[in-house]
């Protein structure tokens, strides 16, 4: 049998489950009890087993972050061209998940097409 990886939200110990009756199998997590989908053996160890890896996922953070930051620069520009002040605390603020809504994300576009705009006139 195919060696198990540890549980992907633990990283505890997990074993495959048999149901004789019905032929699937399942994992199950000794640690937190996370249990994986049914079916074959070899599918639900195979989907076990597949991960991410890290390196992908650390370039999609990075890129996020990066349309993050130029997103907020847009709003920055925004903000000093229109004579207000706004202070906000982006690590807060994603948490709570207030980032923008249809009106904002609305606006962003608009701007970044005047932006576009204004920079193929010069």
């Amino acid at each position: 049998m195919t060696e198990l990886k540890p549980c992907p939200f633990c990283g505890g110990k997990p074993y495959l489950a048999n149901v004789a009756m019905v032929g699937c199998a399942y994992i199950v997590c000794t640690d937190c009890r996370m249990q994986s989908d049914d079916g074959s053996q070899k599918r639900v160890i195979d989907l076990w087993n597949t991960r991410a890896e890290a390196d992908t996922l650390r370039a999609e953070v990075k890129r996020l972050r990066l349309a993050m930051t130029d997103v907020l620069g847009l709003l920055d520009d925004l903000v000093t061209e229109s004579g207000r002040s706004v202070e906000y605390d982006e690590e807060d603020a994603f948490r709570r998940g207030e980032w923008f809504d249809d009106a904002d994300t609305a606006r962003i576009e608009a701007a970044r097409a005047a932006l576009a705009h204004g920079e193929a006139d010069q």
